[in-house]
């Protein structure tokens, strides 16, 4: 069975990092393209959480055309999307600790940023560009 640290491990391997770095809840995150800071945190000893802060709410229009493709899924890994109090964007999807691989875990992170680069509509980023550069690790406080 596997655990979320040794997930973390099998994720920072797939990344090329020594570790994730991670705090006393277990919480850990990393930067991509020195933009992008993607979170991890167990929910409990069999499911993870990974989610990010995208860009703000440009409009109803938009609110309406992302919220409309928000909708369940029996499958694991979906985005899903919100917002947050400050009307920013957060993305996250969770996943079975059991079911995910370090690739796996690895291909959430690289849809959560190709989606806040969808939502954000960063004009330095092209959304055809899906190979983000890992900056760091570091940890979530």
């Amino acid at each position: 069975m596997r655990t979320y640290s040794s997930l973390l491990e099998e994720f920072a391997t797939e990344l090329g990092l020594e570790e994730i770095e991670t705090n006393e809840l277990g919480h850990g995150a990393v930067t991509i393209d020195k933009i992008w800071v993607v979170h991890l945190a167990p929910i409990n000893e069999k499911e993870l959480v990974v989610f990010m802060r995208a860009g703000i709410l440009t409009g109803q229009s938009q609110l309406y055309d992302i919220l409309r493709k928000n909708l369940f899924s029996p499958h694991s890994g979906v985005i899903r999307c919100a917002l947050d109090k400050d009307d920013h964007w957060l993305l996250w999807s969770q996943l079975n600790i059991n079911d995910t691989s370090g690739t796996k875990l690895a291909s959430v992170l690289t849809s959560l940023v190709d989606k806040a680069v969808t939502i954000s509509c960063e004009p330095t980023m092209k959304k055809e560009d899906d190979d983000h550069r890992l900056s760091s690790s570091h940890l979530l406080v």
